[in-house]
Formats: structure tokens, C-alpha cells, sequence
């Protein structure tokens, strides 16, 4: 795997892991889809990022 791709998906795990920090009042323990589905949201809404972009994010997560 190139450098890129794992410094890519270090910072989408990174990333996905800040907000569920500041969203959440519990510790990370596992993905799960109601989760992964609240943080497109964000993703899309918030951040208004294309579905390109998400997409790679959550590439990194996966």
C-alpha cells in the first residue's frame, strides 16, 4: 500500500473518531451503522462535502 493511501485512511479513522468524541458521551468501542450513518449526515450537511469525498473518508473506515 502506498504512504498516501494509509496517511488517507489514518486521517478518515481520525477524523471519524474526533467527532464521534465530541458528538457522543460514551467511548469508542466499535463501528456500527446508525453511527456510520449519523456521520455521512454530518459529512453531507455540516461539512458539506460532494459524495466523492465521503466516500473516501469512509473508505478508511471499512
Amino acid at each position: 500500500m502506498k504512504e498516501n493511501s494509509i496517511k488517507g485512511y489514518t486521517q478518515s479513522v481520525r477524523g471519524y473518531l474526533k467527532w464521534f468524541d465530541e458528538l457522543k458521551d460514551v467511548s469508542f468501542k466499535k463501528l456500527n451503522h446508525e453511527n456510520v450513518r449519523e456521520y455521512i449526515t454530518f459529512l453531507k450537511t455540516v461539512k458539506k462535502l460532494h459524495p466523492r469525498t465521503i466516500n473516501t473518508k469512509l473508505s478508511g473506515l471499512i
